[in-house]
């Protein structure tokens, strides 16, 4: 018998020696796979993933274990770990003479022979025991013993499938390895071992789990002479492990986040569940309408941080295709895509806040744009146009912008599946395209970052410093300050909305063609808020109106997000360091005051950019004492002067179609010749038809689908001649349209008012068989 205990000694210390001296630096982590914790920016976690072979197995660094797990691991497993070399030759011989004669086995396997079975996935006969020596040798020729006890406790069983002490820390306690307690990391140290017996999520094996930690924290006291560590302990589960904000944190793990170890993503779960709650709470409203889902992102402009991203009202609802990423799901975004027409034109130097638009009719080419009432406003200012969202104002100045325009911004953030301009044509601001609430969101953080556009930051702490300056400051600002003067414009207050005094918010709605799609869009505080509500399968619904069917839930996530602790910016929207003035505005006309202006408003411009002028609504003309009507020239006391609006004949026509009387000035008096009355006046302006239009004629053309002929003019103008190349078309009442056949060939097209103020335009017509 002693005979075998030597031969046994000796054919180990050869395997030492073949270990150390032949074997190579083997890969500890070979077709090995690990999970991907993904946490919220505060550490919370919101997903454990599986690893590739269906293991909870989650990569954790040596500085991200507790010190208490590795000391109660080498006290349990392999006291002498730093004074052997991977062999407890003495272990091994205790173990061998126990089995001689009979006594009880005793183990004899070191934290490196352990690693070598998990490692190479070994036997535990005696073969295996032996293959186990060799590699264990082999590891610690090339792997220092940090790196060892780390890959171990990144390997050991902790039951059922979980392994590794991350995976384990986080499944029954619910914290990282780092946080773990002296009394819980004792527990641990005791699963792998006997991971079958002792495993923490059946009865018997926390009763077992439990005896055995007794016993070990008793070993503990002895060595270290700390009090024995409290019991109780409480054990979380496998199906426990939380599953928050599942559209994102899947649509990370798709788009290559995952990755061994921890994420911290910029979510906040805090957010995430409140926005959650809201939406369910929202819609269980508006389910009785037969609206089903909407989706929700809030995001930080500051860092572009996505801080939450609702994707569905469930998740697990098959029957609302709740796997549907409502966030990432192209939709059409109806209006909500007209602020960055106005930021364009303000940027190009088409309009200030106050310029006055013509919501009247108005075609462009074979395009006759019309408003969601199907009515026309008159003459609005700017940002009137946009708040009230008219179709019509908003098609025009599209139709004004130089290049890029509003796709080639779109183009320039990274808007995917745009086509070309031209299939879009002018409709494009009115919802003709589609685009992701993410796409979205980032666009509105663009205002919010004067013009500079960033990409969304889905990790925390990672913000890129790619920044791209597209558009002027200036033009954000004011873009912003246009949306945020909703006040008087939107009374009655929103339904359901539970808030009284929301902080500064700039926001625009948007409603699809067909109601299929609602958007409310806002920049509040720090943050930029999203919120799309309709159902996945694309059922219209007149129900889907943006103001209503999401303009609710947008402000009441705004108001719970300003409960949030820290500090709302006030003002919001700074404009330090801006190139932007303030001056009195004629509250009619909206531009600079005449002497004749009766009220002014404070407006912001662009100094060099804004297309200022003084305005020339309100004027004073010399009146006729004895008739009442309009004199030549002045000649008190015979005439004396008199204020009166000076409206352009389609604007003064829309009024009257909205039942607004605006007078017009009175007529001449009889004798005054043409050169007397042009001169009192501007020219009329042609709106139609365009230079920049190439007019095609088909063969057996009615007169009323020929080319509309159309002209603004001054309000004391009565009628109006239209001319082809001095010949005479007809003659239509201010305001009106005449409808001209057409004739192929290059003309000039000449209109003139009825006191000698003419305008003209060359076109192109081309006849088509």
């Amino acid at each position: 018998m002693i005979k075998r205990v030597f031969a046994l000694l000796l054919f180990t210390i050869g395997l030492l020696l073949l270990g150390w001296l032949a074997l190579p630096r083997p890969a500890l982590y070979a077709h090995t796979s690990f999970s991907t914790a993904y946490l919220d920016r505060h550490g919370e976690l919101l997903w454990l993933s599986l690893a590739h072979d269906e293991r909870y197995r989650l990569w954790t660094e040596w500085d991200e274990i507790a010190d208490s797990a590795k000391d109660a691991t080498l006290l349990y497993e392999d006291r002498h770990f730093y004074r052997h070399p991977g062999v407890d030759p003495l272990a091994l011989l205790r173990a061998a003479w126990s089995t001689l004669i009979g006594e009880r086995r005793m183990g004899a396997s070191t934290i490196s022979m352990q690693l070598a079975r998990l490692r190479y996935r070994l036997p535990h006969d005696l073969g295996g025991k032996f293959r186990q020596i060799a590699r264990a040798l082999q590891i610690e020729r090339h792997y220092s013993k940090q790196e060892i006890l780390t890959a171990y406790l990144n390997l050991a069983p902790y039951g059922g499938n979980i392994e590794g002490v991350g995976a384990a820390s986080l499944i029954y306690f619910g914290k990282p390895a780092a946080e773990l307690s002296r009394s819980e990391s004792l527990a641990l140290s005791l699963i792998p071992q006997n991971p079958g017996r002792r495993n923490p999520a059946h009865a018997t094996g926390r009763e077992a789990l439990l005896s055995a930690h007794r016993h070990l924290a008793r070993r503990w006291q002895g060595q270290y002479g700390d009090s024995l560590p409290q019991l109780p302990l409480q054990f979380g589960s496998v199906s426990a492990l939380p599953f928050h904000a599942p559209h994102r944190v899947q649509a990370l793990h798709l788009d290559g986040y995952a990755r061994p170890g921890s994420v911290h993503t910029s979510l906040d779960l805090a957010m995430q569940q409140q926005s959650e709650t809201l939406l369910q709470r929202h819609l269980a409203r508006l389910r009785d309408r037969g609206i089903n889902n909407g989706a929700v992102m809030v995001l930080d402009y500051r860092d572009m941080g996505i801080r939450a991203a609702v994707g569905s009202a469930d998740y697990f609802a098959d029957a609302l295709q709740g796997q549907v990423d409502g966030t990432r799901a192209p939709r059409s975004p109806g209006s909500a895509l007209k602020p960055f027409v106005y930021a364009l034109a303000l940027e190009q130097g088409l309009i200030h806040p106050h310029s006055l638009l013509a919501d009247a009719p108005r075609r462009h080419g074979v395009y006759t744009p019309e408003n969601f009432d199907q009515h026309f406003a008159g003459p609005l200012f700017a940002q009137e146009a946009l708040n009230f969202s008219r179709n019509v104002p908003a098609v025009n100045l599209l139709a004004g912008l130089e290049g890029p325009g509003l796709h080639g911004l779109l183009q320039q953030v990274g808007v995917r599946g745009l086509r070309e301009a031209a299939h879009y044509g002018l409709a494009l601001v009115l919802g003709g395209m589609e685009i992701r609430m993410e796409e979205m969101v980032a666009l509105y953080a663009m205002l919010a970052n004067r013009g500079r556009f960033r990409p969304l930051n889905p990790l925390a702490g990672e913000g890129t410093d790619v920044v791209e300056s597209l558009l002027l400051p200036e033009a954000a600002w004011l873009t912003l300050d246009m949306l945020s003067q909703h006040e008087g414009l939107f009374r009655p207050p929103l339904p359901g909305v539970t808030t009284t005094a929301p902080p500064q918010v700039a926001w625009k709605t948007g409603t699809s063609h067909a109601y299929r799609d609602a958007w409310a869009v806002a920049v509040s505080g720090p943050y930029v808020i999203a919120v799309w509500v309709g159902n996945f399968d694309g059922t219209g619904n007149p129900a889907l109106v943006g103001r209503s069917a999401a303009g609710p839930l947008l402000f009441n996530i705004i108001e719970s997000l300003s409960r949030q602790p820290g500090a709302w910016p006030t003002p919001a929207f700074s404009r330090d360091g801006l190139n932007l003035h303030q001056e009195p505005m004629c509250a009619i006309g909206g531009d600079l005051p005449g002497r004749y202006c009766p009220r002014t408003v404070p407006g912001w411009f662009i100094p060099g950019v804004s297309p200022l002028r003084v305005e020339q609504i309100h004027r004073a003309i010399p009146i006729d004492s004895a008739s009442g009507l309009r004199a030549c020239s002045h000649r008190p006391p015979d005439t004396e002067l008199q204020v009166f609006e000076f409206w352009p004949s389609d604007l003064r026509r829309i009024f009257a179609q909205a039942g607004i009387l605006r007078p017009a000035p009175p007529a001449f008096v009889a004798g005054c010749d043409l050169e007397q009355q042009a001169a009192s006046g501007q020219a009329p302006q042609i709106r139609s038809p365009s230079a920049q239009v190439i007019y095609t004629l088909r063969q057996g053309q009615g007169e009323l689908s020929g080319i509309p002929l159309q002209a603004s003019s001054e309000g004391d103008v009565r009628r109006l001649y239209w001319f082809l190349d001095s010949r005479l078309l007809g003659q239509v009442p201010a305001g009106e349209t005449l409808f001209w056949p057409g004739e192929p060939g290059r003309h000039e097209v000449r209109v003139v008012d009825d006191h000698g103020r003419a305008a003209s335009v060359a076109i192109t017509v081309q006849a088509l068989p």
